[in-house]
């Protein structure tokens, strides 16, 4: 199969340091391309890739100091879409990956010609985002959810599939140090129920 992915542009693929959405991305990247799928990865230039990379943006949008704002993300971002998108690219299918950016569900109204599912790797039940999602099921595009709970935050949107993260099966190696703690791997926030792991 023919797959394009579009990461988000805010880091590298795979990132130096700080991005979980941008290292779960590099490893389904991975994974696609070892599956033998012919993968093009929609990405900063200087990512690395198994894959074909087309490099939609110099450096990171963080350190070029552009933040999530939709003025200054949406020429970028419905730019790199409709690569991945046009006629020429002639991919089977394309999977966006939605990070920090803001939504920008107009842009996708012209895109008609390839199956789209779309990844939100944030919450989906605030920043009118279930309004969005009744725009995007118009298109016709399939989200995929990375949890139960994430999915059933907005139960009405157009669903594919439940996708849950996974990590490469020998990248952790299980110890059971004295005396024994919790550790959490990924940023903290609220949604993410560490208080109540806890």
């Amino acid at each position: 199969m023919r797959i394009a992915i579009v990461a988000p542009l805010f880091e590298h693929i795979p990132p130096a340091r700080y991005g979980g959405t941008e290292r779960m991305i590099y490893y389904l990247v991975e994974e696609l391309v070892a599956l033998g799928h012919v993968v093009t990865l929609y990405a900063t230039n200087g990512s690395k890739t198994s894959a074909y990379l087309f490099p939609c943006y110099s450096g990171t949008l963080r350190e070029h100091g552009i933040g999530p704002r939709p003025e200054e993300t949406e020429r970028i971002y419905t730019a790199q879409v409709k690569l991945a998108c046009s006629e020429s690219a002639s991919h089977d299918i394309v999977h966006v990956h939605h990070g920090t950016y803001p939504y920008h569900p107009a842009l996708l109204a012209t895109i008609r010609n390839v199956p789209i599912v779309w990844t939100d790797h944030n919450a989906v039940h605030n920043d009118g985002k279930p309004e969005i999602f009744k725009q995007i099921a118009k298109l016709g595009i399939k989200v995929t959810a990375l949890s139960r709970s994430h999915r059933n935050t907005v139960p009405d949107a157009p669903w594919l599939a439940t996708i849950f993260y996974g990590l490469p099966i020998n990248l952790l190696t299980a110890s059971f140090p004295e005396p024994s703690y919790l550790a959490f791997l990924g940023r903290i926030s609220r949604e993410k129920g560490i208080c109540t792991a806890v």
